[in-house]
């Protein structure tokens, strides 16, 4: 009798653990698990969205060694201050969200997590077209006025001084999602406005002084603006900008003695597609080098060398060109 009875009690103690951990099991799975794949319950729709690295052009000569070196977005690339949403539904009226902190109204943004939730029931969105925009404080007047996407196509940022494009990174991306089918969009990745440029000039000894103000380089044929949505057109004379004097060389790298053996220089600059229009702008790079040279004539024998490099006849946004100028040979 006894035997049963304890047979009975561990029995029971062993199914009470095993409830315990199933449920506990069940806890910490829920706990661990992707915020991205619960449910959204209803009067609900939320937006997940990605800032990924730059893309990379093979019009560089150094992009796969650049690649598996370094990665050339930097964090400050990355970062987003600031968001306007706009729901464009394929029948009906539009909605539009400028955002600047967790909790807006109709929302909140959960910025770890890339993730806007509306307070918007999913049968009045329905099938819709989503814009989202990032860095855009200095646009908010224009954004306000857009209740269209094709107004949203004549945003733009217009540089007096192309050469001072700082961080945070104007940034957009969209999609179409039918919210009456799945309450939640995964899928929206942003890309930057600006492509990115970063070239190196790797000098021989002709080429080396201990003077960085022997160097210099000139930035020409640069577009002035920058279109919220993509654009696929040639640059035209007006709207391009370029150095008039040198500038000078800041990223140096000397050898023991003092010479600078090689420089890097980096910016932004604004898509274009000059593919069939031979006359359009094309932007390019011009370097001054000192040239220390021998020969019949005393040194320096022609005083200074200039290198160009001509950027590819279409420019990318969201890509980053990379170039390396070996002349060290």
């Amino acid at each position: 009798m006894n035997l049963k009875i304890n047979n009975l009690i561990g029995s029971s103690i062993f199914f009470f653990f095993m409830v315990l951990w199933a449920l506990g099991g069940t806890s910490c799975s829920k706990k661990g698990g992707n915020v991205a794949d619960e449910p959204v319950p209803a009067g609900r729709v939320e937006i997940y969205f990605s800032n990924p690295n730059f893309s990379l052009s093979e019009n560089g000569t150094n992009i796969k060694m650049r690649a598996l070196a370094i990665d050339a977005t930097e964090p400050q690339e990355k970062q987003i201050d600031n968001l306007y949403l706009f729901l464009f539904p394929h029948a009906g009226s539009h909605y539009k969200y400028y955002i600047t902190s967790s909790s807006f109204t109709g929302g909140s943004w959960i910025a770890a997590e890339g993730r806007i939730v509306l307070e918007l029931s999913s049968d009045i969105v329905s099938n819709c077209d989503v814009y989202l925009v990032a860095n855009c404080s200095d646009l908010k007047n224009s954004l306000d006025a857009v209740d269209s996407k094709e107004k949203l196509k004549t945003v733009l940022r217009t540089y007096s001084d192309l050469w001072k494009i700082g961080t945070p990174l104007l940034m957009e991306g969209e999609a179409t999602h039918d919210f009456t089918q799945n309450r939640k969009l995964k899928s929206v990745e942003l890309k930057r406005a600006l492509a990115k440029l970063m070239i190196e000039v790797k000098l021989n000894k002709e080429h080396q002084s201990k003077q960085i103000k022997d160097y210099g380089y000139k930035y020409l044929n640069f577009g002035k603006k920058t279109y919220l949505l993509e654009r696929k057109e040639p640059q035209k004379a007006g709207d391009v900008q370029s150095h008039n004097n040198w500038q000078a060389i800041e990223k140096i790298t000397k050898d023991s003695e003092g010479n600078i053996t090689s420089f890097r220089i980096a910016t932004y600059i604004n898509e274009y597609d000059n593919t069939g229009n031979a006359n359009a702008p094309r932007a390019e790079v011009s370097f001054r080098l000192p040239f220390n040279g021998s020969g019949p004539l005393p040194p320096p024998e022609f005083g200074e060398d200039k290198y160009e490099i001509k950027l590819p006849q279409k420019v990318v946004r969201n890509t980053l060109y990379d170039y390396t100028l070996d002349i060290s040979q």
